[in-house]
């Protein structure tokens, strides 16, 4: 036997056939004589060496090496020696954690390897050895060998092998998205009619009542065959005493015919009344018992597929499929019938409910759904001062623990008429949602904190709380009522961005080059501007803010804006500290415009700023960035359909807007009493005036009146040079830099 390929090419279908079969024979009774040394052998791993030899010279084919290697390969020592996935984990008496045993075994079953669980034997649990996945023996169908439609002998051992074990490199989720790619999920084209019979008594009694009749058909025929049989040898007696030899086989086909004829239409007159009765009768028994034409229950049809060497999909038989990848049936089809869970294409039967109960205990996917759509519907802050947990959400004040939100969740199975699920359950859905109850202390009001903590009555609390809501609602006023010709803007800037950003363990003990991120979004056209330097181009402080946000304004008033608003918290070096109130005051003066300067209440103060570093914390999260051009580009890329707007600043862009201070914002009393900066809600810079209210719904009181000798286009410039870096900190900075 050769296995050139040339020579098989030229044999037959018959030909390879019978070649296969005398393989198969030969190595199943060396089995027969390997099972009283190697112990019984398991009928996949014949099945396994059969395949193995079908596809080898059987001159040169050894079926007790090819025994050993199956078994060593699905044996779960071998398995346990190769295993590297995980280090053991040992606990204080150093035995090593049942934890670490079951994830061992999960990801050896996995991998298809050989692997331990738990099994009941003689009525204990005990653990014993589950063995290996192996890839059985091929499709040999003579249907599958001369159909043009199937491809199944296309594909040879080795074609086979490196699918199956391609197939077993992969994790769980990746197996099922393979399959579900291969498994073609179609409507059924045609749909076969079928009569059954709903019941079995009905169809005991149904097919005892055709038993009866048939008897009685045939107990009539054998009634008939004895008549004739008898008026032949009657009339032949009679005919040949009176007619002549000549003429006697005339006679008697004419007397035969005409007694046939009188007795048959007798008899077949009482045999048909006979049987009429007898299937009107099975007729009115069955009537009710078997249904009308109904249509097959199978909704779908599956195509099973496989690629070759060049990645080409080519359809095979059910048996070749699950063969080659080592599956079940039922295995497939619960990935085909998650996948129709996840996009409700088609539909499969699902699995009937297993114990004693029929699963009455087992939580539904609708129970779960709504448990999601639950937790999804709640308000929620994010947690923008958290940087290291800037993917948490956190649930409003009103929710003060866990059993506070579940017995909320009851009350709202009970409307929908849902089953309540477990704390248990509800608090896994809370950890998958990343949800949280307890805001972190970055992101509490200092105000709301010593309420909770009675520290401050509840008068000044109301006041605070009074206060939060006007400022919102003012500025959801401003969005509404703005035209072409008022400008809306919300300020912001982000926390210290550093680079280079690595996942190295080494880059957590080396200085990094910090990065400032001035941000400017406006309301009305939903633009995001973000101006960026580092540290050796300027500093974080009051002028260069100014100059940021100065530049910004004077390019949107040449658009034609007559009135400027400015939504932002109350940061001192920001957004409220004289060197802005001077410059805004400067800008009025030179263009005449109106300009409002708003803040939201500390601790309530998120703009739509926040928002967008918060988009940026997320973009940056693992990700190795070196240089700031990298970090634009990261940046610009948050928002395809409309892109945010970067410009790198440097030491040249600033402007020194403390020369030209007139207006001491700290130091102002009205009717002899200091104003705390504090306080001011509001700001209006008009006519070389500064007007201010504490309250949103007070009249603007008026703080100042100056005139400037400057233009700002004659201030000077904040810095001359770069600003130097630290000898250690530019040390650092050269090794974390790629070389």
């Amino acid at each position: 036997m050769s296995s050139d390929s040339e020579s098989n090419g030229s044999m037959s279908d018959d030909e390879i056939e019978l070649e296969s079969e005398t393989v198969k024979s030969a190595v199943r009774t060396s089995a027969k004589e390997l099972s009283n040394s190697m112990g019984p052998i398991p009928e996949d791993l014949i099945e396994c060496v059969l395949d193995t030899a079908i596809s080898t010279d059987l001159e040169s084919y050894s079926v007790t090496e090819a025994y050993k290697e199956v078994k060593n390969e699905t044996s779960f020592e071998n398995s346990s020696n190769v295993f590297r996935g995980v280090e053991a984990d040992f606990d204080r008496s150093g035995k090593v954690t049942q934890s670490w045993i079951k994830k061992k075994n999960k990801l050896l079953k996995d991998q298809g390897k050989a692997y331990m669980a738990y099994k009941k034997v003689n009525g204990k649990w005990e653990l014993v050895e589950r063995p290996a996945v192996i890839m059985s023996a091929p499709c040999n169908s003579s249907k599958c060998k001369k159909s043009a439609l199937f491809s199944c002998k296309n594909f040879t051992h080795q074609d086979r092998m490196a699918i199956f074990e391609s197939f077993w490199k992969m994790d769980g989720r990746q197996k099922s998205i393979y399959v579900c790619e291969l498994v073609r999920c179609t409507e059924t084209r045609r749909q076969t009619k079928r009569r059954r019979i709903t019941n079995k008594t009905q169809r005991n009694t149904a097919n005892k009542t055709q038993r009866n009749t048939t008897n009685k058909i045939k107990l009539s025929n054998t009634n008939q065959t004895q008549v004739n049989t008898t008026n032949h040898a009657q009339q032949n007696t009679t005919n040949q005493k009176h007619i002549n030899a000549v003429n006697q086989s005339q006679v008697n086909t004419t007397n035969l015919i005409q007694l046939n004829t009188a007795n048959q239409t007798k008899l077949k007159t009482t045999n048909e009344t006979e049987v009429n009765e007898a299937e009107s009768d099975t007729t009115k028994q069955t009537d009710t018992l078997i249904t009308n034409d109904v249509k097959s229950r199978r909704m779908i049809t599956l195509f099973y597929h496989l690629k070759d060497d060049n990645g080409i999909e080519k359809r095979v038989c059910k048996k070749m499929f699950l063969s080659t990848l080592g599956l079940r049936e039922g295995r497939v089809l619960s990935w085909l019938r998650d996948m129709r869970d996840n996009h409700g294409a088609f539909s499969l039967k699902k699995a009937k409910p297993r114990g004693k109960n029929g699963g009455k205990g087992r939580v539904t996917d609708k129970d779960r759904d709504h448990l999601y759509s639950f937790l999804k519907d709640l308000p929620k802050l994010p947690g923008f001062y958290s940087r290291p947990h800037v993917n948490k959400l956190y649930l409003e004040p009103q929710f003060k623990t866990k059993v506070d939100v579940h017995s909320l969740y009851k009350i709202s199975c009970e409307e929908k008429e849902r089953k309540c699920l477990s704390m248990r359950l509800f608090d896994q859905y809370l950890d998958t949602l990343n949800i949280a109850i307890y805001k972190p202390k970055k992101d509490v009001c200092d105000v709301c904190a010593a309420y909770e903590k009675k520290n401050i009555s509840e008068e000044d609390w109301l006041r605070h709380q009074s206060l939060k809501d006007k400022a919102i609602k003012r500025k959801k006023l401003d969005e509404e009522s703005a035209s072409d010709m008022m400008g809306i803007y919300s300020v912001e800037q982000q926390p210290l961005i550093q680079l280079p950003r690595t996942q190295s363990g080494m880059s957590c003990q080396k200085s990094k080059l910090n990065i400032h991120n001035f941000t400017i979004y406006d309301l009305k056209s939903k633009d995001a501007y973000c101006f960026l330097w580092n540290e050796t181009q300027g500093n974080l402080g009051a002028n260069e803010c100014t100059s940021v946000l100065i530049e910004f304004l004077r390019a949107e008033i040449e658009k034609g804006l007559s009135v400027i608003i400015i939504w932002s918290d109350g940061c001192a070096f920001q957004n409220k500290n004289s060197v802005l109130s001077n410059a805004l005051l400067l800008l009025s003066n030179e263009t005449g415009v109106v300009i409002y300067q708003k803040y939201l209440v500390a601790g309530h103060a998120q703009t739509e700023c926040d928002f967008i570093h918060l988009a940026i914390d997320k973009k940056l999260r693992n990700q190795d960035l070196f240089t700031l051009f990298e970090l634009v580009c990261q940046i610009e890329d948050l928002r395809p359909h409309q892109r945010y707007k970067c410009k790198i600043l440097d030491f040249s862009f600033f402007l020194n807007f403390e020369l030209p201070l007139k207006f001491d914002l700290f130091n102002q009393e009205t009717g002899g009493e200091i104003i705390e900066p504090q306080n001011i809600k509001s700001l209006i810079y008009f006519d070389g005036k500064i007007g201010y209210v504490l309250d949103f719904d007070d009249d603007w009181l008026i703080l100042s009146q100056h005139s400037f000798l400057v233009r700002i286009a004659d201030l000077p410039k904040a810095y001359s040079q770069p600003l130097p870096l630290h000898p250690l900190k530019k040390k650092h900075l050269s090794e974390l830099l790629p070389s």
